[in-house]
């Protein structure tokens, strides 16, 4: 079973909606969204981003370096480039691998 935002956004509303007055679904789905431009803001930034308990997000570097296409054996030139990683919490590591032996 796959999880996306808006079953992320289903679930907290559930949580908080017998919590809350009221607090509409669709300013959940703002809240989410915002977070995930923000995160995306800062690593355009060159920022690293750390969420204690779950995960940090940085870039990561990778040099220009040439490749083989596998099929034909040409080179293949890849040009240098920044790309965003997560590196979770062990915390988050060893609660997910305890629920799901192998």
């Amino acid at each position: 079973m796959n999880t996306s935002k808006g079953k992320i956004v289903d679930e907290i509303y559930r949580e908080l909606a017998p919590t809350t007055d009221y607090l509409p679904k669709d300013d959940i789905a703002q809240v989410v969204n915002l977070f995930i431009d923000k995160v995306r803001e800062a690593l355009i930034g060159g920022q690293k981003v750390t969420i204690s308990g779950l995960c940090s997000f940085h870039l990561k570097e990778y040099s220009a370096r040439t490749y083989r296409n596998p099929t034909n054996g040409e080179a293949v030139e890849v040009p240098a480039r920044k790309l965003p990683k997560a590196r979770f919490s062990n915390s988050f590591v060893d609660e997910v691998v305890a629920a799901n032996p192998v």
